[in-house]
C-alpha cells in the first residue's frame, strides 16, 4: 500500500506541476487580451464616443419636444366616462403576473469553496522551511507533552511519522500535518494526509483552470474585440473603421438637427 500512495503521490505532484503551467499561461494570454482591448477601448472613447455623445443629446432633444406637443394635444382632451370592467376582465399588469409571477431578487454569488492559498516566505529555503516545520511538529506532538500513557503513545506513532517524513526531506508532508487539527488520527499516516492535500491542490487548480478558459472565451467573444478584428482587418485595406463610423454617426447626427428645426418650425407657425 505505501508503494501506491507514493506512486499516487508522484503522479498527483507531476500533474499539479502540468496545471500550474497551463494557468500560468492562461492568465498570461487573459492579460494580454485585457491589455489589447482596453488600449483599443481607449481609442474608441476618443474618436466614437463624442459623436454619439452629441447624437443622444440631439436625439433626446427631439423626444422632448415630441413628447411635449403629445401633452399639448391632449390637454383639451375630455375624460371618458367612468367605465366599469366585465366580470372576467383582468388587467396587463395581473394577466404578467400570472404568467411570468413576481420577480424576486437574483441570488446572491456565494463564496467559492476553494481552499485558501497558504502563507509562504519565498525568501524562505527548503531547508529551513523543513527545520521550522519538524520543530513546531515536535513541540506539538512530543511524547515528553503527553497527559497520559494514552496520550503518550498516540504521541510516539506521530512522533515516528514525522521523522521519518523530516529524514526524507519530505516537507510538503509536514506542511500537510502541519495544517490539520492538533488531535489528527495516528492511524492516518501522513502520506495519505499528503495525498488528501495534493489532491485539494489539484480540483483548485483544475476551477482555476476552467475560470481563466471561461474568462478568456468572454474577451475573444465580446463585442469590443469584434470590433477590434474588424477595425484590424480595415486598416490592412488602408481604410480607418472608427473615423467611418465617427463620420456616420455625424452625419446622422445633421439628420436629426434637421429634424428638430423642422419640428420648432411647425411648432413656431
Amino acid at each position: 500500500m505505501g508503494d501506491d500512495i507514493r506512486s499516487a503521490i508522484e503522479a498527483l505532484k507531476s500533474s499539479i506541476d502540468r496545471k500550474q503551467t497551463e494557468a500560468r499561461k492562461l492568465e498570461a494570454e487573459v492579460t494580454k487580451l485585457e491589455r489589447e482591448l482596453d488600449e483599443f477601448r481607449a481609442q474608441y472613447e476618443r474618436i466614437i464616443r463624442p459623436v454619439e455623445g452629441l447624437l443622444d443629446a440631439i436625439k433626446g432633444a427631439i423626444e422632448e419636444l415630441e413628447n411635449q406637443r403629445r401633452a399639448a394635444y391632449f390637454a383639451d382632451a375630455q375624460p371618458l366616462e367612468s367605465w366599469t370592467a366585465p366580470g372576467e376582465y383582468e388587467s396587463v399588469e395581473d394577466q404578467y403576473k400570472r404568467v411570468w409571477g413576481n420577480p424576486t431578487q437574483a441570488a446572491r454569488e456565494q463564496p467559492s469553496a476553494e481552499p485558501k492559498p497558504r502563507d509562504s516566505d519565498d525568501s524562505e529555503d527548503a531547508e529551513a522551511k523543513l527545520k521550522r516545520l519538524f520543530r513546531a511538529l515536535a513541540r506539538r506532538y512530543h511524547p515528553d507533552f503527553a497527559a497520559d500513557e494514552g496520550d503518550r503513545v498516540y504521541r510516539t506513532r506521530l512522533m515516528a511519522m514525522i521523522n521519518e517524513a523530516y529524514a526524507a526531506h519530505d516537507t510538503g508532508t509536514l506542511q500537510t500535518l502541519m495544517d490539520q487539527d492538533e488531535h489528527v488520527s495516528a492511524d492516518v499516516p501522513l502520506s495519505v494526509l499528503h495525498l488528501r492535500d495534493l489532491k485539494q491542490s489539484a480540483a483548485a487548480l483544475e476551477r482555476r483552470i476552467t475560470n481563466l478558459e471561461s474568462e478568456r472565451s468572454a474577451l475573444l467573444h465580446s463585442e469590443m474585440m469584434t470590433l477590434k478584428v474588424e477595425y484590424k482587418l480595415a486598416r490592412l485595406k488602408g481604410r480607418d473603421l472608427l473615423r467611418e463610423m465617427a463620420a456616420e454617426l455625424e452625419q446622422d447626427y445633421w439628420t436629426q438637427v434637421a429634424h428638430l428645426d423642422q419640428l420648432r418650425s411647425k411648432g413656431s407657425g
